[in-house]
């Protein structure tokens, strides 16, 4: 899964929208990120920082707004680790065998979004409170992480530009009205 390793939480490499061709990775030391910006597009490409506080590696000098790569070029930020805004909150419900992972995570407000599923899942389109929401069903089990997601609903709220999702354990008992019981009671509240 994309949001979780041993560490902990993931984030993006860089919290702003990056041109056609340019790719953004992210390393880090635990004190430090480096986020290294690659440019394949074939042409000069500015990039928008966010505001994490950057300083350009080779210089050594404070870099804010916009980075500019040269065709096929590299350039190579730091920031402190621990002062990045976040794009991904967690929470977790649990009670008794069920546990129920919600996760909220930040998008651009013209991003598509694609769910991914394997070829065995199940998946289906729901109507809640006006919002279009996604249900999956899914028993087989990840060959990496040996973890089992049976049932997972997600959904975009445009007005804060989230994008949340639930799912539930391999030990849960919990169905399909059961996560559809807990995205009803989350949209209304809003």
């Amino acid at each position: 899964m994309r949001f979780q390793n041993k560490s902990g939480v993931r984030r993006a490499a860089i919290q702003s929208r990056l041109p056609a061709g340019v790719t953004a990775q992210l390393r880090t030391d635990r004190d430090s990120d480096y986020v290294f910006l690659l440019n394949f597009s074939g042409a000069v490409a500015r990039v928008e920082l966010d505001q994490n506080g950057y300083v350009d590696v080779e210089s050594g000098e404070v870099v804010t707004g916009q980075v500019e790569l040269p065709v096929n070029g590299a350039y190579i930020l730091r920031r402190n680790a621990n002062t990045v805004q976040k794009d991904l909150s967690l929470a977790r419900y649990v009670k008794g065998k069920n546990v129920v992972p919600v996760s909220a995570t930040r998008i651009f407000p013209d991003s598509r979004v694609t769910i991914f599923q394997n070829d065995q899942a199940k998946s289906e389109k729901l109507n809640i409170q006006g919002n279009e929401v996604y249900f999956i069903q899914s028993d087989t089990r990840d060959k990496e992480t040996n973890y089992v997601t049976y049932h997972r609903i997600g959904w975009r709220d445009d007005h804060n530009h989230l994008l949340y999702e639930i799912s539930n354990n391999t030990d849960s008992d919990l169905g399909k009205e059961d996560l559809v019981k807990l995205a009803e009671e989350m949209i209304t509240s809003r």
